[in-house]
């Protein structure tokens, strides 16, 4: 589609040159919108976990889950929840260290 004004709930965008360009004025090639879908999906997704997260502090039951598939919220909750009951337990993580300086390794002699 090639120089035309959207109308309707798209009113103020429009296709200018063959890129959709925003009622801010942002211009969005067909490069800046491959992964339009997948940020649409991500928020999606994160409304649901705050509705969910909303349901569970007043009470209300959970939809149940398919045991074939793996929800990332659940996965994410339940990493949460075993990070709160450590804290709470003076638990320490032998695989960690926090002296030094993280990730970098061994320092080379400098010459000089």
């Amino acid at each position: 589609m090639r120089d035309r004004k959207l109308t309707g709930p798209w009113a103020g965008f429009s296709f200018e040159r063959g890129v959709l360009v925003t009622p801010e004025g942002r211009y969005f090639g067909p490069e800046d919108l491959r992964w339009l879908s997948l940020t649409v999906t991500i928020k999606q997704e994160w409304c649901r976990m705050m509705e969910e997260c909303r349901r569970r502090e007043r009470g209300k039951a959970l939809p149940a889950r398919d045991a074939s598939v793996t929800y990332l919220r659940d996965v994410l909750r339940e990493r949460l929840e075993e990070k709160r009951s450590s804290v709470g337990s003076g638990r320490v993580d032998a695989g960690r260290h926090t002296a030094g300086r993280p990730g970098r390794g061994p320092r080379r002699p400098r010459r000089g």
